[in-house]
């Protein structure tokens, strides 16, 4: 019987842990979202980002170098990563220049890979031109 019960905890425990995970992930977002802001607002331009060729040119926080210009720089204390930082799970940062469907100056977008949960901690529209990039993945966000 105790064995029953424990089997049956195990999937509410888990599903804990991956909204844990999710809203860890917002935080993340954010936080970067907040020192690439800030990078472009001193320096007047945004960090590159070093394309992956495996992940379609986005930079990613599996590669170990994840906005490491925001670190060297000290507009982030450490890098910051992923909960899980996985090939399922991860973040990814893609600098565009002006004039990518239509902009009239450059822009970044972050972007969360994966949730672990079927709740979505934020809702942002990440749009620009004709692409959403909150259509793509679950967690998206446009800057300046």
């Amino acid at each position: 019987m105790a064995l029953a019960l424990a089997a049956s905890a195990v999937p509410a425990v888990d599903a804990q842990a991956g909204l844990s995970r999710d809203a860890e992930r917002m935080r993340s977002l954010q936080h970067i979202d907040a020192a690439l802001r800030a990078y472009h607002q001193e320096k007047g331009q945004l960090p590159s980002h070093v394309p992956d060729s495996f992940a379609g040119g986005w930079e990613t926080s599996t590669d170990g170098q994840f906005l490491e210009e925001l670190v060297v720089t000290g507009y982030l204390d450490h890098p910051v990563l992923d909960p899980l930082n996985d090939g399922d799970h991860h973040l990814r940062y893609a600098c565009y220049p002006a004039g990518t469907e239509g902009a009239e100056q450059p822009f970044y977008v972050l972007a969360v890979t994966a949730l672990e949960s079927d709740q979505v901690p934020f809702a942002v529209e990440a749009r620009q031109g004709d692409r959403d990039w909150a259509e793509e993945y679950p967690l998206a966000l446009l800057g300046p």
